[in-house]
């Protein structure tokens, strides 16, 4: 195992988040990189539907 200086840690994020990065607009591909995650799963949470909870925001 490799010795880090600060552990990498994993941040929780929830469909919210992207779509508020992707509001400040910023890229698909710049969001996809930051969460760890493809192209297509952005595009597919971008296109879900909004709950309740994150209209209030």
């Amino acid at each position: 195992m490799e010795k880090f200086m600060n552990p990498p840690v994993r941040h929780k994020w929830n469909a919210a988040d992207i779509r508020k990065e992707h509001r400040q607009g910023r890229d698909l591909k710049r969001i996809a990189k930051r969460y760890c995650i493809t192209n297509k799963e952005v595009r597919e949470l971008l296109a879900e539907p909004k709950r309740k909870e994150e209209k209030r925001e």
